[in-house]
């Protein structure tokens, strides 16, 4: 959803406690923008499943993750050769090795094939170059981007294609493969653990409540639903400790932002999504608590169990030394007996 431009405005989504009517406005598209860079920039870990699916990787949850540089000057197109900005969403390198490029787009962009290369080419320059020891050649590798269309778009093509022609006439295809967000059910996010997709999810609800082709109510309980097994995602991979607790609330309140974005006039659906968010979020916290107390319990228990066991290591060793006493006793006894019998046997 980049584009070029002098200056865009960044708002970090960690540090949003609560989206009035006036800042959804002001963001516009570029909240969902601001979604997704917060959740790389917050939770890098939640980019390595998405990159697997893309790109039929096999990276281990820890992999290694370095943001790289999104910003790049190019010559503006006016031709009055001055310079402006290009944005790109989301780069970064895994493990040390390969770069990767994800473009989070909204809207269909017919120039987005071009937007691509426009990117890639300077990620390839600065962070994919490398000059061959031997040979001296410069070798550029692109990056492996991809599109990923947050809403359902039936015309958005499947890959991206695009030739390039060079010099001596041979022609070179680039693809760059398209991913249709809203393709992907709740329960195949759950199997893939692509939370990172979750708050964006919101989106497949906007054509149905903007355009009230259903019973409010019939919303309000779709929505209820969704909510719920949404969340209950995140349960499990707290459970499965691939979320932190920081990390699941904040994936709770960017739930909610969502919401509040995608209904943004249906006051109704925006209350119910509120009411079950923090609903949840009040369970968590308290199941949170209860889980930190136990835990606290059977530390004290332990440090307990512990003491106990120094007491009695405390009593062995005494009663060891009691006997090594006795013992040098006895020695001591048997030494004296021994030059008693001496004596009496010169006798």
């Amino acid at each position: 959803m980049s584009n070029e431009s002098s200056v865009t405005p960044q708002t970090n989504p960690k540090v949003i406690d609560f989206v009035s009517q006036k800042d959804l406005d002001a963001l516009g598209i570029h909240l969902w923008d601001e979604i997704a860079k917060g959740i790389a920039m917050s939770m890098p870990a939640q980019l390595i499943p998405v990159v697997n699916e893309i790109f039929h990787r096999d990276y281990a949850p820890d992999a290694d993750i370095d943001f790289l540089s999104t910003e790049y000057a190019t010559l503006d197109k006016t031709g009055y050769h001055a310079y402006s900005i290009v944005l790109s969403d989301i780069t970064f390198r895994v493990n040390r090795e390969e770069i990767y490029h994800l473009e989070f787009q909204i809207q269909k962009d017919s120039r987005i094939s071009i937007r691509i290369m426009e990117y890639d080419f300077p990620i390839a320059l600065r962070h994919g170059s490398t000059i061959d020891p031997e040979t001296q050649e410069l070798h550029v590798s692109l990056p492996h981007s991809s599109v990923i269309y947050l809403t359902g778009n039936n015309s958005n093509p499947q890959p991206l294609s695009c030739q390039i022609q060079f010099p001596d006439g041979s022609m070179h295809p680039c693809d760059v493969p398209v991913v249709e967000l809203q393709h992907y059910s709740l329960e195949e996010i759950r199997q893939k653990h692509l939370l990172m997709f979750l708050p964006f999810t919101f989106l497949r609800f906007r054509r149905d409540a903007n355009a009230n082709k259903k019973p409010i109510k019939g919303l309000v309980k779709e929505l209820t639903a969704f909510l719920e097994e949404a969340i209950l995602i995140l349960d499990e991979e707290f459970q499965s400790e691939l979320l932190s607790e920081m990390d699941y609330t904040e994936y709770m309140r960017l739930l909610r932002i969502s919401a509040d974005r995608v209904f943004i006039h249906q006051p109704i659906l925006r209350e119910e999504a509120q009411k079950v968010t923090e609903r949840k979020l009040k369970f968590f916290k308290e199941y949170v608590a209860e889980s930190k107390a136990e835990i606290a319990s059977q530390k004290a228990e332990i440090a307990d169990q512990r003491a106990e066991i120094a007491d009695q290591k405390a009593e062995i060793a005494d009663q060891k030394a009691e006997i090594a006493e006795k013992d040098a006793l006895i020695n001591e006894l048997k030494a004296q007996l021994a030059q008693y019998q001496a004596g009496q046997g010169r006798h």
